[in-house]
């Protein structure tokens, strides 16, 4: 799961930042920053990802191994599941939170150094649950 959200990311960066960004030949020293900066965010989102991902992926596996051989009906499997999905919600909503966050701190920065950006949905799978968070994107100009 590392390996396909570095690659994702790497080719988010590489599409963003290479359509049209550098067409001109008068890119400023701000325009570098807001690249760099972007870049930097996009790293930390992935690194927050791949934390949340993991952490969420061994509560599943622990959960799974729990309600092993319960009847789906069962209290105790009801009460397991009930505690596997608050955990769960816990830790995609700080993640969705804090990446969130930082996306739109990177994107006003950005516009503040002459580079418009925008927020780029993937889907993230947190154990059992898909959700979408929000990496960054250069908006590709047309002069």
């Amino acid at each position: 799961m590392k390996k396909f959200l570095t690659i994702l990311f790497s080719a988010v960066l590489f599409f963003g930042l290479g359509t049209g960004a550098f067409a001109s030949d008068t890119s400023s020293s701000d325009e570098a920053k807001a690249y760099e900066l972007i870049e930097k965010t996009n790293a930390k989102i992935a690194d927050e990802i791949d934390k949340a991902v993991e952490k969420s992926d061994k509560l599943y596996a622990d959960y799974l191994t729990s309600v092993e051989g319960l009847d789906a009906s069962s209290e105790e499997y009801i009460k397991l599941t009930e505690k596997y999905n608050k955990q769960l919600d816990q830790i995609v909503d700080k993640v969705y939170n804090k990446t969130f966050d930082m996306t739109a701190d990177a994107i006003e920065k950005a516009a503040e150094l002459g580079v418009e950006a925008e927020c780029e949905w993937i889907l993230v799978r947190f154990g059992d649950r898909d959700v979408w968070i929000d990496p960054i994107r250069v908006v590709p100009c047309c002069d």
